[in-house]
């Protein structure tokens, strides 16, 4: 995965003024679809500081997170979309039309934040994410950091008021992640406010679970399904979906490696020391063994690869214990696209998945999508960079990439070992239990427990990452995880019916840069 729209320290330059892009040069219709994009534009550098200040923009102060930012947010974005449906597409280019459609979708999204902002937790590891780089990026609104940190604590009582609160069992990971970011600021009084509520949610004995629990979650799933993949799908499809390829992905791993005893197998790969990296120096050399595979293969498929180059960091201590794996961050000031992955409790980390990480992560998954796409200053800067805004319906498309991209890599025979060959494939099925994981969890009534089992039978996750994986799912960032395989799915289904020759089929899908899924034609 990428950080949630994180794109940390990325140089900006002359191309991401408003108005300085292809579009800017075509018709009326262009015209007045590039002034409302470049409007768009600035509305979300406001709020989002750390875009604005890696583009070399002033920032003067950070948005704490209140509801009336969030009112005057939907405001401007009602507002906008009159204004585009005003404008007559019938005789607009194709570029025009795209640009359009991405627009369209973005500001419907920024309108659904007026309920949906208070399904969503600020402390969580994900979203908490946020309070790190304002800290790392702006410390010279020290100040204003306070502010958010304040509101934060005041939007938690108001979630807790509408009967939205983090359930008990939850409260751990995210007590620890709160406790990493109060010990780096202590002045800041607010964070022991949010703490004493966390442990008094810890407290409750709330065994909930999903955004069901909560009135009006339901249908607020349904909109981060449409968020998350950029597909129009029901939670009871993706449901079906999910079932039905995690038992073509089973008949296909029992298949290709002949076993006939897939559970002896994984406890036998489960038991083998090869299995574990000793510490991070072996886990960064088995990655890199995988990478360097790559030397050669990607051009006969890839008509152009990103000039950055691509490196593997070990993640903070802070988010290690919320995320199963890391994040990819895209190219920033040092020109270099890094993996950050999670170096902790190696012990209890089979790495039988590292070449199928590797390949989503690296090349050719999030780093030559990504890298190439901000390496095109054809682009819309809204199109181009990646915001801090959970306002954008591209996780499907930038996750369903990186899945794609490493099922292609099995296509391209960059498995050679069985141990790498069964890792991809239970690494897809995993993905695919997601689909089921996730909506079971949120909104068809399924229990941790369940839920649990089902990710054991299907995945290769130890039990610390099955409870990272369900925080993640029904808590930390409902609906999310579905992006990977439903993307996944769809390109291949997209690819299908291409037609021609792969390298057509890839440039069709990565040229025009990231788009909701149901708006990607090929």
């Amino acid at each position: 995965m990428h950080a949630p729209g994180n794109n940390p320290h990325a140089e900006g330059n002359d191309a991401d003024a408003p108005g300085n892009n292809q579009y800017a040069e075509g018709n009326e219709v262009a015209r007045r679809v590039t002034g409302l994009m470049d409007a768009a534009w600035e509305r979300a550098l406001e709020r989002d500081p750390v875009t604005a200040n890696r583009l070399g923009r002033t920032v003067e102060h950070l948005p704490v997170g209140s509801p009336e930012e969030i009112a005057s947010a939907v405001a401007q974005a009602r507002k906008a979309l009159a204004d585009l449906s005003e404008v007559d597409l019938a005789t607009a280019d194709r570029e025009t039309r795209i640009a359009a459609g991405f627009l369209q979708d973005h500001l419907e999204q920024e309108v659904a934040e007026e309920d949906r902002h208070w399904y969503r937790f600020g402390v969580t590891p994900y979203y908490s994410m946020q309070l790190g780089f304002y800290r790392s990026d702006l410390p010279h609104l020290a100040g204003n950091y306070v502010q958010v940190v304040e509101q934060l604590a005041r939007n938690l009582d108001e979630q807790r008021a509408r009967g939205i609160r983090i359930p008990s069992w939850a409260c751990g990971i995210v007590i620890d992640t709160m406790r990493s970011y109060a010990a780096a600021t202590p002045e800041i009084k607010a964070f022991d406010k949010i703490l004493d509520g966390l442990q008094q949610d810890a407290d409750s004995n709330n065994s909930d679970v999903g955004i069901g629990q909560y009135d009006g979650g339901a249908a607020a799933y349904e909109g981060l399904i449409r968020l998350h993949t950029g597909l129009d799908l029901t939670a009871e499809e993706v449901h079906r979906i999910g079932l039905a390829e995690v038992e073509r992905l089973t008949g296909q791993i029992a298949q290709e490696l002949q076993l006939t005893d897939e559970e002896a197998y994984r406890r036998q790969l489960a038991n083998d020391p090869a299995s574990y990296a000793k510490d991070s120096a072996d886990l960064e050399r088995r990655y890199q063994a995988h990478l360097d595979r790559l030397s050669g293969v990607l051009d006969e498929v890839f008509e152009k690869l990103p000039e950055a180059p691509f490196a593997i960091r070990q993640l903070d201590d802070g988010l290690a214990g919320g995320l199963t794996y890391g994040y990819y961050e895209p190219p920033g000031a040092d020109g270099v696209g890094y993996y950050h992955y999670n170096g902790s409790d190696l012990a209890n980390r089979p790495l039988i998945q590292a070449a199928s990480v590797m390949f989503h992560e690296g090349l050719p998954g999030h780093h030559l999508q990504l890298g190439r796409q901000l390496e095109n200053k054809a682009l819309h800067p809204l199109r181009r960079e990646q915001l801090e805004l959970p306002t954008f319906a591209i996780a499907g498309y930038h996750e369903g990439w990186a899945e794609y991209a490493a099922g292609l890599c099995k296509e391209l025979g960059l498995y050679p070992d069985p141990i790498d060959h069964y890792g991809r494939l239970s690494a897809e099925r995993f993905h695919a239990a997601r689909l089921v994981v996730d909506t079971g969890l949120n909104v068809l009534g399924w229990s941790r427990e369940q839920a649990g089992d089902y990710l054991a039978r299907a995945g290769f996750l130890s039990p610390v990452e099955v409870e990272s994986e369900i925080l993640r799912y029904a808590v930390d960032d409902p609906g999310q995880a579905l992006a990977y395989h439903l993307g996944h799915w769809h390109l291949k289904q997209l690819r299908a019916g291409a037609g021609g020759d792969l390298k057509q089929f890839h440039e069709a899908i990565l040229a025009d840069g990231p788009l909701p899924l149901r708006l990607l034609s090929v």
